[in-house]
């Protein structure tokens, strides 16, 4: 699994498309180094965006490991990855919440349009901000992810969704007639 989400993870990064098989590959290493020091957690999708990150600014693949197996251990990041994913709810949890009481017009129209804030929000503490993020914003949410962690990365959320609140209103979801999922449009 590994392989397939390189060519993935900043796509405009040429170091982390080459060979995984070739050795030259930091970002596979560390990923495979990691799976093999936590058998009980392995690998998970979401960890290459976040071992990318420390690669872009720590040279040293040994260096990046340890800062990569500190960030699990500490604060029950590792939770996020098991097979329950305990910690990843317990999170979601913590956002839902933080949307009840600080954006309650979206929360409400998210639940209306029966949207799963799973769905919506995983993405957001799995990769700590990285995914779907421009790169010089996610270096920035990143370098506070890494001292205050979910604080972080809810507080970023709920600014982001308030910045957006009018779109984020105006979006309507209707099922599709195929039963295969929903298609939400902007009214």
């Amino acid at each position: 699994m590994i392989e397939k989400d390189l060519s993935r993870t900043f796509p405009e990064i040429e170091e982390f498309k080459l060979d995984a098989n070739s050795g030259k590959n930091r970002l596979y290493n560390v990923l495979k180094a990691y799976a093999h020091y936590d058998p009980e957690v392995g690998y998970c999708q979401g960890m290459n965006y976040v071992a990318a990150m420390l690669l872009r600014y720590i040279q040293s693949e040994e260096q990046a490991l340890l800062v990569f197996i500190s960030l699990m251990e500490t604060g029950r990041w590792r939770e996020l990855y098991q097979v329950s994913m305990a910690r990843l709810h317990q999170l979601l949890d913590l956002l839902t919440k933080h949307l009840k009481r600080h954006l309650p017009n979206i929360f409400s129209h998210l639940v209306e349009l029966g949207l799963e804030f799973s769905g919506l929000f995983s993405h957001i503490f799995l990769t700590g901000f990285v995914y779907r993020t421009p790169i010089k914003l996610a270096t920035r949410i990143f370098d506070l992810f890494i001292v205050e962690r979910e604080k972080v990365l809810i507080a970023t959320t709920i600014s982001m969704l308030r910045i957006m609140e009018r779109k984020i209103l105006a979006f309507d979801c209707m099922v599709r007639t195929n039963g295969n999922g929903r298609m939400c449009t902007s009214t």
